[in-house]
């Protein structure tokens, strides 16, 4: 399974039996990079007994991940991603603040952020 870097993929983990309050169920990935990287994501609740763990890898290379569900152990699951080459001109990765003036923003990539808002308080 491959990914291209801040794209995103869905895990899906399914229970092959009715529960009772699917959301009160809580479902959460852990991915690691080669190079010690964590990230931890919440799953969200799919419908017909289906949650979806949502991720974005931001370093080449392979992830492992793990879903675990402590109070339905029959939705655990793990394995392993490639994550490869952006090709995307207008994919960036997620929005972070500029280390080198707090006062802006930039992407994941580190391409500047202009941010374009309008407002009116009428």
């Amino acid at each position: 399974m491959s990914v291209q870097q801040y794209h995103y993929i869905d895990l899906p983990v399914a229970s092959q039996t009715p529960i009772a309050d699917p959301y009160t169920t809580v479902v959460t990935g852990t991915f690691r990079s080669e190079t010690g990287v964590k990230l931890t994501v919440p799953g969200f609740y799919d419908g017909d007994n289906r949650w979806i763990v949502r991720f974005s890898p931001t370093e080449l290379g392979e992830w492992t991940w793990s879903i675990v569900c402590e109070d339905q152990p029959q939705l655990n699951d793990e394995g392993a991603l490639i994550c490869v080459v952006n090709t995307h001109a207008k994919i960036h990765g997620g929005l972070q603040v500029n280390p080198e003036n707090s006062r802006y923003f930039r992407y994941a990539d580190s391409t500047d952020y202009f941010m374009v808002a309008y407002e009116v308080d009428w």
